[in-house]
């Protein structure tokens, strides 16, 4: 009779395994979590190569540090259009990362504060710098590697790159109306 108990043990640690599995409400484990201390090396190595690139403004590097939510709808040919049309954007002045942060309930999801390497620029120039050190960068790991996740409250099809910039030639300021 007490055989009989023997052979339904492993049967029943099986089924007690999977109602704890599978009745669980919390997150599955991310696969090779890295440590607070990794993730914060490898965030700045990640702002270190963002930098060097849109300074080089090297399109295809831009591309390959950007997350799947801006590189599922961009080419390299969009953002080099991009960079030929809008020759200030994705400049950035001396800054280094600060603090980096892992969500509680996702180990893929982070965000990098910024400090300002220097004193902020006089002028127009001093408040940009501010603002840009200031902002939060929010990065994701996918496929295993920290990109930097680009979030715009709306964007449409295709790529957010294209059409970013005016391709209208201003008017001239005297002109009463502009020109088609």
């Amino acid at each position: 009779m007490c055989s009989k108990y023997l052979a339904v043990i492993p049967l029943f640690v099986v089924l007690l395994s999977l109602v704890v599995a599978c009745g669980s409400n919390s997150p599955t484990p991310a696969i090779n979590p890295q440590s607070p201390a990794e993730v914060e090396k490898t965030a700045v190595e990640l702002f270190d190569d963002w930098l060097e690139a849109t300074e080089s403004r090297d399109a295809a590097d831009v591309l390959g540090l950007l997350s799947s939510n801006i590189t599922e709808g961009c080419t390299v040919e969009d953002l080099e259009q991009f960079f030929q049309r809008s020759r200030n954007t994705f400049t950035y002045p001396e800054m280094r990362v600060k603090d980096v942060f892992v969500a509680a309930r996702d180990p893929d999801r982070a965000f990098m504060t910024m400090e300002l390497a220097g004193e902020p620029q006089p002028g127009e120039q001093g408040v940009r710098d501010a603002y840009l050190a200031a902002i939060p960068y929010p990065i994701i790991r996918e496929d295993g590697l920290w990109r930097m996740l680009l979030q715009f409250p709306v964007v449409g099809e295709g790529c957010l790159f294209v059409g970013s910039s005016s391709r209208v030639t201003p008017a001239p300021a005297d002109s009463a109306t502009p020109s088609p």
